[in-house]
């Protein structure tokens, strides 16, 4: 085990880690659940070395490659590759215990990693019961890497298992995953820097790689869901970078921007519009092989603005809710082309997004900022889409319904009785700032 820069205490002493981690998956499904490394015997999954001895399965590495680089690259692609080819090699017989595996994390990571892969990939629907078997393979190691594998490597198998669970809603809670891993980080030390890692132009170290990883996820997944930071800013000391080669080296810029956002309500909205545009711009024109990402990024970025800031009320505004507008209807296209043609499942997060876009539209058409709402119907028809995925977009879609038919005015009001019912359905998932701009009782 590595040692603890802080010399916190241990967090797998008293309340069990390894009881937190199998609570956070049982939120996902209860069927699957983490094994005990002492007790039953691993499972034979033959159709996991089935699969690693097809083609297929290096078309799914490569595109969970591609993915993180561009937007979780929390392990070096290197590393990644090497455990790739380690575990294909042992999975070439009829099965692979892990329990005999020096490196049980290469098991979980890759089968997480093969799992994500395969849903981001063109007919990942064909394959829901080969995603289980991954995901439940995973599970079967993790136990031997809480037991055996030092901080790093556990903190690894937690962001994989978090970011798998953003694609596939059976592989546990996201929120509750993303505390379990960034509980992980800060307890040994990540978040602070080495002597090593002050010196002028030093190289992340792993380690720094994972923790900014988390600070990506923590920034998207909390804002999505409107809940507080895991990670306090001001506890940060370690370089805010990441490997400059890397397709997502300016996502940390992008994540502190939105994290601004949330405490800078006083200020001027209209610098936070242009820094937000001008972010866009220069990442949109170096990454121009992840349009639909940078535009989602953008989007999100124009979300959260809405939610925290009071945009009519100052000079520009007409400027900034002709791009509101413009960016909601660009986003929305991509995603329903990318639904309909089935090239991959889009993330679960999205759902909510979609929601607040459709929200938005129809205050601003209320206000008088726009002149149509096209973007809020197929805000509707996109929910409807992913309903078939995810099922709380169901009731999410029949509230922004009832908002486009119904209105809100200009002004806030009494909202109607169905509205209101149409509300306590999803009050649980609903984020807590999207709710009062569906009411009307948050200003733009």
């Amino acid at each position: 085990m590595a040692e603890r820069t802080d010399k916190q205490r241990n967090i797998a002493e008293g309340l069990s880690f390894r009881s937190l981690l199998n609570a956070a998956v049982r939120c996902g499904h209860a069927a699957l659940a983490l094994n005990d490394s002492n007790s039953v015997q691993p499972r034979n999954f033959r159709s996991v070395a089935d699969f690693l001895r097809t083609d297929t399965s290096t078309t799914a590495y490569q595109a969970y490659l591609h993915y993180i680089r561009g937007a979780y690259p929390y392990i070096e692609p290197a590393k990644l590759d090497s455990a790739f080819h380690s575990v294909s090699k042992q999975q070439s017989g009829d099965s692979a215990s892990p329990r005999i595996d020096p490196a049980p994390e290469q098991h979980v990571i890759i089968s997480l990693g093969l799992a994500t892969g395969i849903l981001l990939s063109q007919g990942y629907d064909r394959h829901e019961k080969l995603v289980d078997d991954l995901v439940q393979c995973s599970l079967e190691a993790f136990g031997y890497v809480l037991d055996a594998a030092d901080d790093l490597a556990a903190v690894h198998c937690l962001i994989a298992l978090t970011i798998c669970s953003l694609f596939y809603d059976k592989a546990g809670s996201t929120w509750h995953l993303l505390g379990l891993a960034m509980t992980r980080c800060v307890a040994c030390g990540m978040h602070i820097a080495k002597d090593s890692q002050l010196e002028p132009h030093a190289e992340p170290t792993e380690q720094a790689r994972a923790f900014w990883t988390l600070f990506l996820l923590d920034t998207r997944v909390s804002s999505t869901l409107d809940r507080p930071f895991y990670l306090d800013d001001s506890a940060v000391a370690t370089p805010e970078s990441l490997p400059p080669g890397e397709d997502a080296s300016y996502l940390v810029t992008q994540a502190s921007m939105t994290r601004t956002t949330r405490h800078s309500e006083r200020e001027d909205p209209l610098c936070t519009f242009i820094n937000l545009q001008h972010l866009h711009e220069t990442s949109a024109s170096r990454y121009a092989s992840q349009k639909i990402d940078s535009i989602r990024a953008y989007a999100a970025g124009l979300v959260e603005l809405c939610k925290y800031s009071t945009i009519s009320d100052n000079a520009g505004s007409k400027m900034v809710f002709d791009e509101i507008d413009e960016i909601f209807a660009k986003y929305l296209v991509s995603l329903e082309d990318k639904l309909v043609s089935r090239v991959g499942t889009p993330p679960s997060m999205d759902v909510m997004l979609v929601l607040a876009i459709g929200t938005v539209v129809c205050r601003l058409y209320a206000l008088g900022h726009i002149t149509q709402q096209q973007v809020a119907y197929q805000a509707i028809n996109i929910l409807t889409l992913l309903s078939t995925r995810y099922a709380h977009a169901r009731g999410f879609r029949d509230l922004l319904m009832e908002l486009v038919m119904g209105g809100t005015g200009a002004e806030p009001r009494q909202p109607s009785a169905r509205l209101c019912e149409l509300i306590a359905k999803v009050e649980s998932q609903l984020p807590s700032r999207i709710e009062l701009l569906i009411l009307g009782r948050k200003p733009l």
